[in-house]
């Protein structure tokens, strides 16, 4: 580690051309030997005597190689800026090219195309540069075991090593893939020899793209299919560099299918081995990052435009537009959540008919064998908590997959110009998660008796006791699909349905409120008088900062519409105005109880949460309140207006007397409370009158400065401080008086 750090910062001495050119011829030399110690030592995995010296030697050599390899690759690239040797080898690629035409007209092997011996001979001397490019990417082809093995004997010789020592090869090898495909993506805009580099290593890397594919599908492959992971389901113990190993095999086959897109639409079948262990099987493993890897890797394939990706059979002709099979790929996931949710917890008849429309769209798809194996892994769990626990890692799959799709990160600069989303159907979804809480509850103390509560209900897997156990985990993943489909389809897609928007989000927002502000605001008890059958999953803080964050997001990305005032031509009437009233009482009585909770240390009544979840929600309290402000703020009446006021001028003069050992972050909060104070001074009242929140604003800032001391408070006090000035005087005094003598020029 601490030799990768000195690379990563030192940058390396000046070396001689013919030092650079054997980089490759080492690493072939040393991968070579390891075979050839493995395959002499036969079926054991670990060489005694003297051999297991130079067996260790080569190792450690191999991969400090590929270590450094990889520092310089991901800094310089694999040809260094070398414009001589990118000349040559595209040079080379174009005979290739050419004597490829000419073999196809004669029907002959795709494998021929491969070869480069006649390109050379035709174009002369190579360069050893050139060659020591070649064999660099025929190393990682070979740690991965990619190539075509003549030898039988030979063949997977590396995994001889053992495992650990096996996936850090691999590790390596595919970390080096991805710093050239990175490094290509980041240098093919520029002209000159940057660019020409850039084009030269595209073209060799685009003539290993299937050994190299085909390397990473064995690799995940031999990780997820050894005797200690292949009877597990979901795969909940792996080795730690394993999970590595098989992360770094996501990256670089999504990193070269991002690079290369379309250029592999002929490579359908090694595409369909990539997502089958990169994708599906690797979805089964119990770790965020490789759900989130593999997930990426599931959203990037469809810019192959491969035929058949989505299919269950591989011979099957699909859709090869890379928008279509994006849609259907996301029409699939969505479905499948549907259908599992349906099976195994039927909680209402919405999700019922709502899954009996989207299980016809799974037919003939891998979706719908994918849905029926988690189905099957959810009833042969042997207890309730271990079906608990799969069916949770299932959800958070399909919300990581569908997150994935719709976020189009991992597209970069490609573009889905054909792509179509359904809109109502992910919103039906979203209000289905969002509202499994209440039906949960619902199921649990009021349609069933008090003994048969811990019984499987029928047509599902889960009783009534496992449902409210999973109820607010259902919750929170309904509110991350929500934010993702706010913040990538953006307003325009977005505003014929904002007013269902802003209710979805209002509704998860009271529903995971507290008891004592329910009564506030709607006058009675939710619970009525019967307190033994009082709802308790409301008192989740986690699910509350949940549901506080989705309301930021709608507000910022949809705003509000208009009050009710007759004055305004685009008002819509009392209905939204009541809206947003509703929506302001909630957001600041959920602020000022988490204030009360702060400054008086009084722990409200059955709040389930940790002093760092009440943090963050008191933050999401502030900051969706200043969202709704400048959002909205201008358009809002009176009395929302005069309540978020009153709110503000509360939490100004309690934030410097509250002690930061009482608060997990407290930086955070002083920061969102002073963004909320110059927020809420720089929205006009609907009238065009200012705020009178200033002098408040300049006390909080002036003491936080004085008695506060954290990361990032100063700046944000400050700027609070100069904001007040700046309101206070249209013009300040001068600090520097500009005279007539200044301003001639030197003699």
């Amino acid at each position: 580690e601490l030799s990768t750090m000195m690379d990563s910062i030192n940058p390396p001495h000046p070396t001689k051309d013919d030092e650079l050119s054997k980089v490759g011829q080492s690493a072939m030399a040393l991968v070579r030997s390891l075979e050839k110690s493995l395959s002499d030592s036969g079926d054991e995995h670990v060489v005694d005597g003297a051999d297991n010296s130079t067996l260790e030697r080569n190792f450690q050599e191999l991969v400090s190689l590929l270590d450094s390899l990889i520092q310089s690759t991901s800094r310089v690239g694999l040809l260094r800026g070398d414009e001589t040797v990118a000349d040559q080898i595209l040079s080379m690629s174009k005979l290739q090219d050419s004597a490829n035409g000419k073999k196809r007209g004669r029907q002959r092997n795709a494998s021929t195309i491969q070869s480069t011996p006649a390109a050379s001979s035709s174009s002369g001397t190579v360069s050893p540069a050139a060659t020591s490019a070649n064999l660099v990417a025929s190393s990682i082809i070979r740690i991965l075991g990619g190539q075509q093995q003549q030898d039988k004997a030979n063949e997977r010789s590396l995994s001889k090593l053992g495992t650990q020592d096996h996936c850090l090869l691999i590790l390596l090898a595919s970390d080096l893939c991805t710093s050239i495909s990175q490094f290509i993506r980041q240098q093919q805009t520029k002209k000159g020899a940057a660019g020409t580099c850039a084009a030269a290593e595209l073209e060799l890397l685009s003539s290993q793209a299937k050994p190299l594919l085909n390397g990473m599908a064995k690799s995940m492959e031999l990780i997820l299919m050894n005797d200690s992971t292949s009877d597990q389901f979901p795969v909940a113990q792996m080795d730690k560099v394993a999970l590595l190993a098989l992360k770094g095999c996501h990256r670089a086959a999504t990193s070269l299918v991002s690079l290369l897109g379309n250029r592999l639409s002929r490579a359908s079948t090694v595409l369909h081995r990539v997502a089958a262990f990169g994708v599906w099987k690797s979805l089964a493993v119990l770790d965020s990052d490789v759900i989130q890897s593999a997930a990426m890797l599931n959203a990037i394939l469809p810019l192959a435009c491969a035929s058949g990706l989505t299919d269950d059979k591989q011979n099957h002709q699909g859709k090869t537009s890379s928008s279509d099979q994006w849609s259907e790929s996301l029409l699939g996931t969505v479905a499948m959540v549907y259908v599992i949710l349906q099976a195994a917890v039927p909680i209402n008849a919405g999700l019922e008919d709502r899954a009996r429309q989207h299980e016809s769209q799974l037919h003939g798809t891998i979706y719908k064998d994918a849905a029926d194996l988690w189905i099957q892994r959810i009833g042969l769990a042997e207890s309730e908590e271990e079906r608990s626990m799969i069916l949770l890692h299932c959800l958070d799959v399909l919300e990581t997959l569908i997150t994935s799709l719709l976020s189009l990160e991992a597209l970069g600069s490609h573009s889905l110009l054909a792509a179509e989303v359904n809109i109502v159907s992910i919103l039906d979804l979203v209000e289905i998660l969002m509202s499994f809480p209440i039906s949960a509850e619902t199921k649990f103390l009021f349609k069933t008796k008090k003994r048969l509560r811990h019984e499987v209900f029928e047509g599902g897997l889960f009783s009534a006791t496992g449902m409210t156990k999973l109820a607010n985990q259902v919750k929170v993943m309904g509110h991350g699909v929500l934010n993702v489909v706010l913040t990538t389809l953006g307003r325009p897609l977005l505003l014929p349905f904002a007013r269902r928007l802003l209710q979805t989000c209002y509704t998860s927002l009271l529903t995971a409120s507290s008891h004592s502000l329910r009564t506030v605001l709607e006058g009675d008890s939710p619970t009525g008088n019967d307190q033994k059958r009082k709802r308790w999953l409301n008192s989740s803080v986690v699910a509350r900062t949940s549901a506080l964050k989705s309301a930021q997001q709608v507000l910022l990305s949809v705003g509000v519409e208009a009050g009710p005032s007759k004055s305004r031509s685009f008002s819509v009437g009392n209905r939204q105005g009541q809206q947003v009233q509703n929506l302001v009482n909630l957001l600041c009585g959920s602020l000022v109880e988490q204030l009360e909770w702060f400054t008086r240390h009084k722990s409200n009544d059955g709040e389930w949460g940790t002093l760092s979840e009440h943090t963050e929600c008191f933050v999401a309290s502030i900051e969706c309140l200043s969202a709704c402000l400048a959002a909205c703020g201008p358009f809002l009446t009176d009395a929302p207006r005069t309540l978020i006021d009153s709110a503000t001028k509360t939490l100004l003069a309690a934030c410097p007397t509250m002690k930061m050992c009482s608060m997990h972050d407290p930086c955070s909060v002083y920061k969102a409370v002073l963004k909320l104070g110059t927020q809420a001074c720089t929205t006009s009242w609907p009238d065009g009158a200012a705020s009178s929140l200033g002098p408040e604003l300049r006390v909080c800032a002036d003491e936080l400065l004085a008695t506060k001391s954290c990361d990032g408070l100063a700046d944000a006090a400050y700027s609070a401080r100069r904001l007040c000035d700046m309101l206070d005087a249209p013009r300040v005094p001068a600090f520097t008086l500009v005279t007539r003598a200044s301003q001639l020029p030197p003699a």
